[in-house]
């Protein structure tokens, strides 16, 4: 039986490596005037896909772990399938229902599209809480899952085929474009796309209904033609990582032959779906703290960012994540670490740091880990070792170029006044006038309680919702109301968190001020307010009271914060999107 099974992986291996190997051709334009480059690359992965892989399948055992987990899923699967077919159906009868009844809602209200396809996601969302109404006390990440995807599917077809909509969304689709080409020739109809970014930002172009079918008609038409144009725009850095699951969405897109408007649209579902299944990690692994994060995870900004080109979503989840593992262990203290755990803890926060290393501040609490945690002092030694390695060489990739280049001129986005070199001068000789400036910018500005719904209810270029205080009072409360009535802390690791959230709220507006404001100003240029939310969870779990035993219903508990983050978002973007369509 072992044998047969381990041949099944074996040819299944095969047909699957195949299979992506085939939608790889497709999804590249093979062209060899413009060097060879790519086009050796991509040979080498189709390579390793259809010959390497398969033939090194008997020699690695994590190869035969992961086909071997892919089967059991598969069964596990099938066999759900089986023993609750009734449920399901009723579920998608549901389901269907909420549909009709949304569409009745919508065609009574309002005529208008994209009223009428939030209208149907708006019930889709409050549905979803009947179907998920028996897993809201252990599992309350598949109601997570299913507003989350609901949401994010209503913005991603709601929204026109543009960039400008989300901030830098045109540099992150860029990157997106980069991953993928290799530095290959790119579509004409991508650098259309990139190149409007101005008129769709600023003048809100492109939005209405007749401006959308002749935009799309083009950019599909351009697509099909096959028409090329020399990739010019970026090379690869050490962001480039966070745009992954755009790039899957590209390469299965395109691999199956789908239209423009519809692969671009794709790439985003991808993204999205890494965002939902980080989150659903983070909130599956704690005993409490679950609503808590899923609600990080539904604001509507975030959300935005998720179903937009951003890396924000990437730095966001990923350290959510590596902070779930971390308080989780500290919630089961009679547990031990095991090196699965350590190794996902760390590599999260390695990921989330990657494309913003300053946030490496995050990783202080690390260091306060409990001694009895650990199964023996050489895993203890690793973990340490491992920490300290991964905080290192995020330092690294910072410093180092400042050592070996100097401070340089700074981001030109910030004007002609800004120069890094010149402003370090300034910080170095009047550090009392510097201290100053921070300090006033964060306290009357940065973490001003007024200013929260900059990064709850903020949608970049298309303005803020119209509840702006909803969001973040649901965070709070939601924050301090999530508890068990069990110790989820040590008190050092309460002072480490507190001393990590602080420093990131200082570096923040300081990297800022040495490279994107201008020398000896009296305020911080381009420090938004999202970029906050990485520690919004450690701030908001260390903050609240674990002798608080939560006795409100984990229905209502677990459904009411996720709906109303969900239903803002639906709502809001319905409005902003309607009016100018």
């Amino acid at each position: 039986m072992e044998q047969q099974s381990y041949r099944r992986n074996v040819l299944v291996c095969l047909i699957t490596n195949v299979i992506l190997a085939f939608l790889l051709i497709r999804a590249e334009h093979w062209n060899f005037n413009d060097g060879y480059f790519h086009e050796v690359v991509y040979g080498a992965v189709i390579a390793t896909l259809v010959f390497v892989i398969p033939l090194l399948y008997p020699r690695f055992t994590f190869l035969q772990n992961l086909y071997q987990k892919a089967e059991n899923l598969g069964t596990a699967a099938g066999t759900y399938l089986k023993e609750n077919y009734r449920q399901i159906l009723i579920n998608m009868a549901v389901y269907a229902g909420a549909a009709l009844i949304g569409l009745a809602a919508a065609l009574i209200i309002n005529k208008n599209e994209i009223i009428t396809l939030g209208i149907i996601s708006g019930c889709l969302a409050v549905a979803s809480v009947w179907v998920c109404r028996s897993s809201l006390g252990d599992h309350p990440e598949k109601l997570f899952a299913a507003l989350a995807l609901i949401s994010g599917m209503f913005f991603i077809q709601a929204a026109p085929t543009q960039v400008g909509i989300c901030w830098d969304d045109n540099f992150h689709y860029d990157g997106t474009i980069a991953l993928l080409t290799v530095n290959g020739a790119c579509y004409k109809s991508d650098a259309e796309i990139i190149d409007n970014v101005g008129d769709v930002a600023l003048d809100k172009e492109g939005y209405t209904q007749a401006e959308r079918q002749t935009w799309d008609s083009e950019l599909n038409s351009l697509y099909t033609e096959e028409q090329m144009m020399p990739y010019n725009h970026r090379n690869f850095g050490t962001n480039t990582i966070a745009y992954i699951p755009y790039s899957l969405g590209l390469y299965f897109g395109r691999g199956l032959g789908l239209p423009y408007t519809v692969v671009f649209r794709m790439e985003k579902l991808f993204n999205l779906l890494f965002y939902i299944g980080i989150f659903c990690l983070a909130i599956r692994k704690l005993k409490f703290g679950k609503i808590l994060v899923a609600c990080i995870g539904l604001v509507p900004t975030n959300l935005f960012m998720a179903t937009s080109f951003s890396y924000d979503p990437w730095i966001i989840s990923l350290s959510v994540l590596g902070y779930a593992y971390f308080f989780a262990a500290l919630q089961e203290r009679d547990k031990k670490l095991t090196n699965s755990e350590i190794a996902i803890m760390l590599v999260a926060f390695a990921l989330a740091c990657i494309p913003k290393a300053l946030y490496v501040v995050l990783m202080l609490p690390l260091l306060f880990m409990p001694k009895d945690k650990f199964a023996s002092p050489k895993q203890r030694k690793g973990y340490l070792i491992g920490g300290f390695a991964i905080a290192i060489l995020l330092s690294a990739s910072v410093l180092l170029p400042m050592f070996i280049h100097g401070a340089g001129e700074g981001d030109t986005r910030g004007g002609s006044n800004v120069n890094s070199a010149e402003q370090l001068r300034f910080i170095a000789s009047e550090p009392a006038a510097f201290l100053k400036i921070i300090s006033s910018f964060i306290l009357k500005d940065y973490i001003n309680p007024l200013a929260t719904p900059q990064y709850c209810v903020n949608y970049a270029y298309l303005g803020f919702g119209r509840f702006l205080y909803v969001a973040p009072v649901t965070l709070l409360l939601t924050g301090l109301l999530d508890r068990k009535g069990i110790s989820g802390r040590t008190v050092p690791v309460t002072i480490g968190t507190m001393i990590a959230v602080i420093l990131a709220i200082i570096l923040i507006p300081t990297a800022l001020y040495i490279s994107y404001t201008d020398v000896r100003a009296t305020t911080v240029y381009g420090c938004q307010h999202r970029y906050l939310m990485p520690v919004v969870f450690p701030a908001l779990y260390i903050n609240g009271f674990d002798s608080l035993k939560n006795r409100i219903s984990p229905y209502i508990f677990a459904s009411v914060p996720m709906l109303i983050m969900a239903l803002l978002f639906i709502s809001d973007l319905a409005v902003i999107l309607a009016e100018m369509y």
